[in-house]
């Protein structure tokens, strides 16, 4: 799930709720929330920034800044990685003794 899809709906189910994302008196309860549902990569990352965020929006921002961050790294490192060479076509199609011959039995 992207943080935009889970942000949206965590604003939905708030909003249900009578709590609105940006009301001051609601924020504990959402950080409580935010720190519980978030993936461990986007708490540790956020958690570890100089200013930590103390509002809805600042925690919301800081969760799409390192999702993005964390894209653009997992592209970096499929482009860095080497193609895997394809086997030859009688290797595609081995089959082990036992399945070729079923009179033989399997190990």
């Amino acid at each position: 799930m992207t943080v935009d899809a889970y942000f949206g709906g965590l604003e939905s189910k708030l909003m249900e709720a009578g709590l609105p994302p940006d009301a001051d008196e609601s924020y504990p309860f959402i950080h409580s929330i935010l720190r519980r549902n978030l993936s461990q990569f986007l708490r540790d990352r956020i958690s570890q920034q100089e200013n930590l965020p103390t509002t809805y929006l600042e925690w919301k921002a800081a969760a799409r800044k390192w999702e993005q961050r964390n894209e653009e790294l997992n592209l970096e490192r499929r482009r860095d990685k080497p193609p895997q060479q394809r086997l030859p076509t009688q290797y595609q199609r081995y089959q082990p003794r036992y399945q070729q011959n079923r009179d033989y039995p399997p190990p």
